[in-house]
This record gives structure tokens, C-alpha cells and sequence, in this order.
């Protein structure tokens, strides 16, 4: 792997741990603001491979 994809995936992945509500877009667009030039496509795919997933809150169901 390059040694640039891998400063993508680290970038990533210090997004991820700090905000773990952030999804694609907003990593996408945090990405940009960093200097990294990668699409939307690219940080799905990267994200898949770091397991990344958005941690949604949800309401609890009053019982």
C-alpha cells in the first residue's frame, strides 16, 4: 500500500476515534479541509476496510 493511502487511513481512523457520530460525508469533507484529495467513493471503501462505522443514538422505547 502507498505510503499515502496510508496517511488517509490514519487520518481516518484519528477522525473516527474523536467523533465516533461522523459518517461518510463529514469524513469526506474533514479529509478535504486536511489537504487530502480523495472522493466519496474512496472514503466508503476506506472505511469498509477500517471497519468505520457511524455510531447512531438512538431514542430507548418507554415500556
Amino acid at each position: 500500500m502507498r505510503q499515502y493511502d496510508m496517511n488517509i487511513h490514519n487520518a481516518m481512523d484519528e477522525l473516527y476515534i474523536e467523533n465516533l457520530d461522523y459518517g461518510y460525508c463529514i469524513i469526506h469533507l474533514q479529509l478535504l479541509e486536511d489537504a487530502y484529495s480523495i472522493g466519496e467513493d474512496r472514503v466508503l471503501k476506506y472505511m469498509g476496510i477500517l471497519g468505520i462505522q457511524t455510531m447512531y443514538l438512538t431514542k430507548r422505547k418507554q415500556i
